[in-house]
């Protein structure tokens, strides 16, 4: 009788054939014996030829295809969780190539340490000779987001994941619920899982050996990226309305109070005036395109910091209304929060 392994690598993914290749190839290049860790591959709506690709690749490890018709991200991780064998769940982006420790590091910090969510570093690929200033902006997040996991010791939390690269026992995941279907499209459902771990007594480790190279900049383009902001902000939304107790650590918390005149500015036309908001929007995106061009960078990044701000506010639009609506809204949040710690 063939055990099962330690480890089950989920890795959901959609039209992204390539992208996928290399991440199945970089896992054959583990350190650790290819028969105490498996692959769940699982083809989330695709319509290229990832499924048969993850078909047609010859692996050292054992691997499995999960096929779902309908696109989202929290809806494939589960299935790939569902159809896992291992005790140790990795969830791993079809765009993060693996370091050769990664699997190995991932396993042993989950043996005998109770119930921990385990992150690793998304670290940005190797530049090109002249990256675009895109690119640049995607790999300083990554950089950003990894130096933060790294440095935050004992107030490492929830609110340092990401959903690309993290591993937590089957049984902490199974406890939690898994991650919330209904958050779709984009954002959030990474870390919604990861408070929920943390609500059960998960502590967080950062795991160096168990990163791998972020590869996003082939497949997210600028309007991609300003798009996402917009579902992150819905997403908030939702999540703030399960676990209110944190509306003020998310981005949704700075609605009522942005931090620049640009910010309120932004506010305005996102919340009262949308179609003009948009217009204006589309037309600073074209004049970016213009900046990048002339790799004017600092003028470059601070409008692409405007723009991602304002699809935020656009995409809490969407779920709450106008301003008055979505103050009221935040505000009875708050004041559900502080008579819940005015009575216990």
């Amino acid at each position: 009788m063939i055990s099962a392994p330690e480890v089950s690598v989920v890795v959901p993914t959609r039209n992204r054939a390539t992208s996928l290749w290399r991440t199945l190839e970089a896992l054959a290049r583990q350190s650790c014996d290819p028969g105490g860790f498996e692959a769940v591959v699982v083809a989330n709506g695709c319509s290229d030829d990832t499924v048969a690709t993850a078909r047609g690749i010859a692996l050292p490890y054992p691997s499995r295809l999960v096929e779902l018709p309908t696109p989202g991200a929290a809806r494939a991780r589960n299935a790939g969780a569902a159809a896992a064998h291992g005790e140790v769940l990795v969830f791993l982006d079809d765009d993060v190539e693996p370091l050769p420790t990664f699997v190995a590091a991932h396993a042993r910090v989950h043996r005998d340490r109770g119930r921990v969510v385990a992150l690793g570093p998304v670290l940005p690929p190797p530049p090109p000779r002249r990256p675009s200033l895109f690119a640049e902006r995607m790999g300083a997040i990554d950089a950003a987001l990894s130096a933060l996991m790294a440095g935050a010791g004992e107030r490492r939390d929830w609110s340092c994941t990401a959903g690309g690269n993290l591993s937590l026992s089957r049984s902490l995941f199974e406890a939690t619920g898994g991650f919330d279907a209904t958050l779709l499209v984009y954002g959030s459902e990474d870390f919604e899982l990861t408070y929920r771990a943390q609500k059960l007594g998960a502590r967080f480790a950062f795991v160096a050996e168990g990163g791998g190279y972020h590869h996003r900049r082939e497949h997210t383009t600028l309007t991609q990226y300003l798009r996402n902001r917009r579902s992150a902000g819905r997403n908030d939304v939702a999540v703030a309305q399960r676990h209110p107790e944190i509306v003020d650590r998310l981005t949704l918390g700075l609605v009522t109070r942005p931090r620049t005149a640009v910010g309120r500015i932004g506010r305005v036309l996102a919340f009262d005036y949308p179609a003009a908001g948009d217009a204006v929007a589309h037309s600073l995106q074209l004049l970016s395109y213009a900046l990048a061009g002339l790799r004017s960078r600092r003028s470059w990044n601070q409008l692409i910091d405007c723009l991602h701000e304002y699809w935020y506010f656009r995409g809490v639009a969407d779920r709450l209304g106008d301003r008055a609506a979505t103050t009221a809204h935040l505000a009875r949040l708050r004041a559900s929060v502080a008579a819940d710690e005015h009575s216990t």
